[in-house]
């Protein structure tokens, strides 16, 4: 005899309970699959976060899930939903032997991605408006109990129609076996799409993108220290970009003294 749930065609409910414990934050693993902001840590915002620590010894507790495997049964493992901020101030402020107040989320991985949204787009720090366009698409593409269309939009922060476009635009690409970049801005569309269609960076996205990006051609021009001077004079002449004008410049610098100080070989 089917349930009422089976008939309707609705899924089952999955028991949720939520408890507040404390927990040391070397318990407490940061699950890639559950951190929605492109732009890393807000250095800033968690220097603020540890003098508000030191100031008023807590901070709100951080949400965390007692993962579960597939088939109901626990890991071990302690994940990380919201509030990697408040665990790096406690890193900063506090040793990771002393307990942290957490609360505690007990259910299934589809639940738990739900709570991590809903975190996510209402704490102090929000997730930008691409950000959220991405938590939704994941949690659209998420295997096994199928969220509903409000549920998805309201913990997003999304339309309700965006969320159901997204439903039928994956459905297409399971058909096509076509491949997920988890950028719903790229995934929406079967052409690559134009780069003006990129979302506006943030200042703290275009702030990670450039500290990358200098970083990398720190790098590149290590490798490249026995070259002549003169290829650093053509490099700094040619930029106008001073964190590149500053590299070079010290690497000139730096080439120039090792040629001056450098040991005569023997003839």
């Amino acid at each position: 005899m089917k349930t009422q749930t089976q008939a309707s065609g609705a899924q089952p409910q999955v028991s949720q309970t939520r408890a507040l414990r404390y927990i040391t934050p070397r318990e407490i693993t940061a699950d890639q699959a559950f951190q929605f902001r492109q732009a890393g840590t807000d250095k800033a915002h968690v220097r603020g976060l540890t003098q508000t620590l030191r100031t008023v010894g807590d901070l709100d507790p951080v949400l965390v899930w007692e993962e579960t495997a597939a088939e109901g049964l626990p890991t071990g493992r302690i994940i990380l939903l919201d509030g990697h901020h408040r665990l790096a101030a406690y890193a900063n402020a506090k040793s990771r032997q002393q307990g942290i107040k957490a609360v505690v989320f007990q259910g299934d991985r589809t639940g738990a991605m739900l709570e991590a949204v809903k975190a996510n787009t209402r704490e102090s720090l929000p997730l930008t408006k691409r950000e959220r366009m991405n938590a939704a698409w994941q949690l659209v593409r998420l295997p096994g109990r199928r969220i509903t269309v409000l549920a998805v939009a309201r913990a997003a922060g999304v339309g309700a129609a965006t969320v159901d476009r997204m439903r039928k635009r994956w459905t297409v690409m399971q058909a096509a076996g076509a491949k997920v970049t988890g950028e719903w801005w790229r995934d929406q569309k079967d052409i690559e799409p134009d780069m003006k269609d990129r979302p506006e960076m943030t200042d703290a996205e275009r702030e990670a993108a450039i500290v990358k990006l200098v970083t990398d051609i720190k790098s590149a021009l290590g490798r490249m220290n026995r070259s002549p001077p003169k290829r650093w004079n053509v490099l700094w002449e040619h930029t106008s970009f001073e964190p590149w004008r500053s590299t070079c410049s010290a690497h000139r610098t730096n080439l120039a003294a090792r040629r001056t100080t450098a040991p005569v070989g023997n003839p």
